[in-house]
């Protein structure tokens, strides 16, 4: 993947550019779990949750500044170990909201037999999401 043209259009100079593009092929990897974790907060701070929540952000927070310390300082690991370290932070913080739903402790009960699609539910999510997602691509 180049990302060249997209991070210079961000501010970045020919002296950032290799470690910027090195740090964002490592973290590109890991944009799943950030995505997942914001969403599912979302809906956690939504059921009126929001210690779960905070604690969610909370330990991916710690969790990268410790794998920050071990990646960067004792492993000598530079810009490569500081995107370990946030792609392994959000990793964690995956699980720790994903736990959270799976021990039964939530309002939202997960089952596999909810996750069939269903066309008439399909369609009612296209009507309300087609617009805001064209939307937002543009």
């Amino acid at each position: 993947m180049h990302l060249g043209g997209t991070i210079r259009d961000l501010g970045t100079t020919d002296a950032i550019l290799p470690f910027a593009k090195e740090y964002m092929d490592i973290v590109l990897i890991g944009a799943v779990f950030q995505t997942y974790v914001f969403a599912v907060n979302n809906a956690v701070r939504a059921e009126g949750n929001a210690r779960v929540a905070m604690l969610t952000m909370v330990i991916g927070a710690l969790a990268n500044i410790g794998l920050d310390a071990l990646f960067i300082l004792k492993l000598g690991m530079g810009i490569r170990g500081a995107a370990t370290a946030t792609v392994i932070a959000q990793v964690i913080s995956t699980v720790y909201v994903t736990s959270y739903y799976l021990t039964g402790k939530s309002t939202l009960k997960i089952s596999v037999k909810n996750f069939a699609l269903k066309v008439n539910i399909m369609r009612g999510v296209l009507a309300l999401g087609l617009i805001g997602f064209i939307m937002g691509i543009l």
